[in-house]
């Protein structure tokens, strides 16, 4: 939702309507989101476990 707030606060454009692209960045978050857990489990480093 906070996509949809910046497109009413900063004039920022969605191309494809409201929820075409909701629903686009939800499933770009779904797969994105995952990877990024993913590759901080395995950086070297302190573990936050």
């Amino acid at each position: 939702m906070s996509y949809y707030a910046g497109s009413q606060l900063a004039q920022v454009h969605l191309p494809l309507g409201f929820w075409p692209s909701m629903v686009l960045l939800g499933l770009v978050w779904a797969g994105v989101f995952p990877l990024l857990q993913w590759l901080a489990a395995r950086a070297p480093g302190p573990s936050a476990r």
